[in-house]
């Protein structure tokens, strides 16, 4: 079989399906810290220590991995990740104590950045021009619904069969994605769609800059009350398996917007980011007037749906930007969108100390704000510099 004969909806399947499964392998320890801290003779504070070496990591490697794989087959790079998280997850699995725990989640971390930037630009490549910003959306469902369900589903699991053969599963998992990617996805070369435009000086990273200065501004806005999503639902009594339910019903919003927005990217990716962003101040806004339980719940939908969209818009929006230098544009972005976890989970909790829970919402609000209205948003939405 050639990936020529191979159906488009499976090569998409497969590139989602990476996603999936690293982004599964990134919240994995969530679910079974327990378990984990019990068998590798630590405490939860140092089991902790699994999710903050994996991002440390991830963000470090992001550029010097892209900048060393620069002129390497693309297919060549996402099947290379997906052995190097298989062999961790497996590392993981057979771990004796925290540092060896520590060192597997280290080695997964050092291609998460670039596989994140890789993936989008395989999918670009192989869609037709009109369809490339639906084709981003697509495998973006990959991440959404490892948001939703990944988690949840290791978590089940390792009830199941205990957290070591759960890790086991996302190893094979890994490994079968990888063999699939080899399979189902021709040969690319980096840029290759673009070879004949590609710059010969970096006309496009102030292009690409701007792009991740928006990044950084609606990720931080959006994670500084995101972090604390369980207690902003507490008040309205969401606790345990309702809390659960609601972070579900978070999710399959997103599932739905990210399969709809696709089509707004590719007819006009400037209004695709202004639906996104307005949806997520209109969300912040209903949750902060503190309303009834269920114009709160319709609050955290929107939420949910508007938050999904951020990353395939910004995404589509750098891959736009850097047409001569897609790898580049794509790893600067995704080291945006981790700044802005960072800058937003900081500055949530900084928030919640000296001012209380209510206002997390209301900082999301203001830091929306200049999305709309500053010169660089203005800039977008008056020429297409996202195009």
């Amino acid at each position: 079989m050639t990936a020529r004969k191979v159906p488009a909806p499976l090569q998409t399947a497969v590139l989602a399906g990476a996603l999936f499964v690293y982004l599964t392998a990134e919240m994995f320890p969530i679910g079974v810290l327990t378990d984990m801290t019990r068998d590798l003779h630590t405490t939860e504070s140092g089991g902790g220590l699994m999710l903050t070496v994996y991002a440390l990591v991830a963000g470090a490697a992001i550029l010097p991995t892209v900048a060393l794989t620069r002129h390497v087959d693309r297919r060549a790079v996402l099947v290379g990740a997906l052995i190097v998280l298989a062999v961790s997850q497996a590392a993981l699995a057979l771990a004796p104590n925290l540092p060896a725990a520590l060192a597997a989640r280290a080695v997964a971390a050092i291609p998460h950045g670039l596989l994140w930037s890789t993936v989008p630009i395989v999918a670009v490549s192989l869609a037709p021009q009109d369809r490339q910003g639906r084709a981003t959306a697509q495998v973006f469902l990959g991440g959404s619904a490892a948001l939703v369900g990944g988690a949840p589903l290791m978590t089940g699991l390792a009830s199941w069969i205990e957290w070591r053969a759960a890790a086991g599963v996302v190893a094979v998992g890994a490994l079968a994605l990888a063999v699939l990617s080899w399979v189902s996805l021709p040969a690319l070369s980096p840029d290759s769609r673009t070879s004949q435009r590609t710059p010969r000086e970096p006309s496009w990273l102030p292009r690409v800059v701007k792009v991740c200065v928006l990044t950084i501004l609606v990720v931080t806005a959006t994670y500084a009350p995101y972090t604390f999503f369980a207690l902003i639902a507490q008040p309205y009594g969401f606790r345990a398996w309702s809390l659960g339910g609601l972070q579900i019903a978070f999710g399959v919003a997103g599932l739905i917007a990210v399969a709809m927005i696709g089509k707004q990217i590719d007819r006009s990716l400037d209004v695709a980011v202004a639906l996104t962003t307005v949806g997520l101040m209109v969300a912040f806004g209903v949750i902060a007037l503190s309303p009834p339980a269920p114009v709160f719940v319709v609050g955290v939908i929107l939420w949910g749906a508007a938050q999904a969209c951020v990353a395939p818009t910004m995404q589509s929006a750098a891959l736009r930007s850097g047409p001569g230098a897609r790898g580049m544009a794509s790893a600067l972005y995704v080291l945006a969108f981790q700044i802005g976890i960072s800058a937003g989970s900081s500055l949530g909790g900084v928030v919640l100390d000296r001012a209380g829970l209510q206002w997390l919402p209301v900082c999301a609000l203001l830091g929306l704000m200049p999305v709309v209205a500053a010169p660089v948003a203005q800039g977008i939405r008056s020429r297409p510099l996202l195009q």
